[in-house]
């Protein structure tokens, strides 16, 4: 798979970590996603365009877990960092790719 990542150690404490599992878990699956249908589209790349600031404003969320409320199935942090994968995604298709927590995905380069 082209959306795999280059190899880089899990940190080993703090909220980096919490990240990167993250990024390594759902980027490769989203990246997939997109590969399936040919690659980004235009809506996926506005997509990313417009979450950018929800995204931004929810950083300690998802870099901290916050805190479940009660009817809430997903977590804040658990439906965030799908956003991330979905918004992040289509920069893998860029030259050079894409460096998210230290993991870079390529996808439709050699």
């Amino acid at each position: 798979m082209t959306g795999a990542p280059l190899v880089v150690p899990m940190p080993e404490t703090g909220p980096e970590r919490i990240l990167w599992g993250i990024v390594a878990a759902l980027m490769p699956v989203a990246i997939s996603e997109m590969e399936r249908r040919g690659g980004p589209s235009e809506a996926d790349y506005a997509y990313s365009r417009e979450i950018g600031f929800t995204l931004a404003g929810s950083g300690d969320v998802l870099m901290f877990g916050g805190q479940r409320k009660e009817g809430d199935k997903e977590g804040k942090a658990r439906a965030g960092s799908g956003r991330i994968a979905r918004a992040l995604a289509p920069l893998a298709w860029r030259e050079g790719g894409v460096m998210v927590a230290g993991l870079v995905f390529r996808a439709g380069q050699p």
